[in-house]
């Protein structure tokens, strides 16, 4: 924990501090337990943490192996979903209505239908977002974060449930849909981004008024960029989506003292 601090800090810790595991860090299961055979290791299941992804928590012998300086935490699933997988075709679906299926012999699952493709704004107004402050969300939340930090010297880092705003976007419009909505439909893309920075803001507001004291950092982000680059030209986002970012940043600032961590890729 005080190497990841003191790294974060912009000072020289003892080592390099390795985050592997969490949900930018981890493996996909099949991977982990490639791994494992490969390295001897017996038994030991594959815990999903993301079943989008499919990634893992990893088996604790290889956190040791690798010396592992973090460790990921994610709040609960709120009360009112529970997830289903239908073994007749291999598809759950999301607190926010969305089907995912994993076709056969592959190793993801896909978005099956975009449930927002064909709304007007009238339909985003009346659409019910799932409840972020549910309080099934923290339960059991704070007894299990102190008790890392009581028995493991592990820097925690606290997870988004979801993507963040691009991503909700093209996960419930689709991807054609919003690359055209940046572009001539910003109407729907502003008030749509309103809606996710209320319902951020009070997810976080539950989660961190619960645990912001005990966690090191609070992970948030999306995907803005591929392998040539930005997505989308950098002036968009300067002016579209980065007053999102700033507001919520700010916003999860006066929660907590742990740093802000944004991925992308």
């Amino acid at each position: 924990r005080e190497r990841v601090i003191t790294s974060l800090n912009h000072k020289e810790p003892d080592m390099v501090p390795i985050d592997f595991g969490g949900r930018h860090t981890s493996l996909h299961a099949v991977a982990h337990s490639r791994l494992k055979k490969y390295l001897g290791l017996d038994g030991g299941e594959e815990i999903i943490q993301d079943m989008f992804q499919y990634i893992v928590y990893p088996d604790q012998r290889l956190l040791d192996l690798f010396q592992v300086d973090v460790l990921p935490i994610r709040a609960k699933p709120p009360t009112f979903w529970k997830l289903k997988i239908d073994d007749s075709n291999d598809t759950w679906v999301d607190e926010w209505g969305t089907t995912y299926i994993r076709p056969k012999g592959g190793y993801y699952y896909d978005i099956k239908e975009f449930i927002m493709k064909d709304f007007s704004l009238e339909d985003l107004e009346n659409f019910k977002f799932p409840d972020p402050s549910d309080k099934g969300r923290i339960k059991g939340l704070r007894e299990e974060i102190l008790n890392l930090r009581q028995k493991t010297d592990k820097a925690l880092i606290i997870f988004s449930p979801t993507g963040g705003f691009w991503e909700h976007l093209y996960w419930l419009r689709g991807y054609d849909q919003a690359y055209v909505d940046i572009a001539i439909n910003t109407d729907f893309v502003e008030r749509f981004w309103e809606k996710m920075l209320c319902w951020f803001k009070s997810y976080w507001d539950n989660i961190l008024g619960e645990v912001g004291d005990l966690v090191d950092v609070v992970a948030i982000g999306e995907d803005l960029g591929d392998q040539r680059g930005p997505i989308f030209n950098p002036k968009t986002y300067r002016s579209l989506l980065k007053p999102y970012h700033k507001e919520l940043v700010s916003f999860l600032k006066t929660k907590t003292r742990a740093k802000i961590y944004i991925h992308s890729c």
